[in-house]
């Protein structure tokens, strides 16, 4: 039996830009993501080659993901947050759409137990085949961690959403991009 998609690779390819006014939003997003994991420590970490960000990450020391909310949280529709909660989402959109709005790769990395687990979205790869399957979740590559951990100043991460192939990111200067994040994070969150 032949499996298909309810949508093509072209239809999420337009919807890609369909829903941010700025990248600093879709940073906002992954950002609300690690307080609503109760992260005492987040940090957005950003990669810059020839004056301009090639890959950014985002790591937090919050409560983590079991394996099977891993296996879904890069689905649209497959959040955890219900309707009525304090979180700042609920409809499980904010992770695929806020990473697919400024890159065509992106990952979620999870430590649960003593083993890093990823989930990769690799859409380049998806609009080339014209197939929106995701793999399953898989061990991360220890140079990976061990790059994050020379990066990171929070020793016990348990998650970790990575950026890379950067096509539509609208601020490539780092410093202009921190400015913009702190200033939009100050006011959603200058309650907490």
């Amino acid at each position: 039996m032949n499996k298909t998609s309810i949508i093509g690779a072209d239809f999420l390819d337009r919807f890609r830009s369909s829903d941010y006014k700025s990248s600093v939003y879709a940073l906002a997003e992954i950002l609300d993501n690690s307080v609503d994991a109760d992260a005492k420590n987040i940090e957005l970490i950003t990669i810059t080659r020839d004056k301009k960000i090639k890959e950014i990450f985002f790591v937090d020391d919050g409560k983590g993901m079991s394996e099977n909310i891993l296996a879904k949280c890069v689905v649209f529709s497959e959040g955890t947050n219900s309707p009525g909660t304090k979180k700042t989402g609920f409809f499980g959109m904010g992770l695929p759409n806020s990473s697919l709005s400024q890159c065509r790769d992106f990952s979620v990395i999870c430590k649960i137990g003593d083993t890093f687990r990823q989930n990769r979205i690799d859409f380049k790869k998806m609009k080339q085949s014209q197939e929106l399957y995701i793999d399953d979740v898989f061990n991360t590559d220890p140079k990976l961690i061990k790059r994050i951990k020379s990066y990171s100043k929070i020793t016990d991460f348990k998650t970790v959403v990575h950026w890379t192939d950067l096509d539509k990111i609208d601020t490539y200067n780092a410093i202009t991009l921190k400015d913009r994040v702190e200033r939009l994070i100050g006011r959603i969150h200058r309650y907490n």
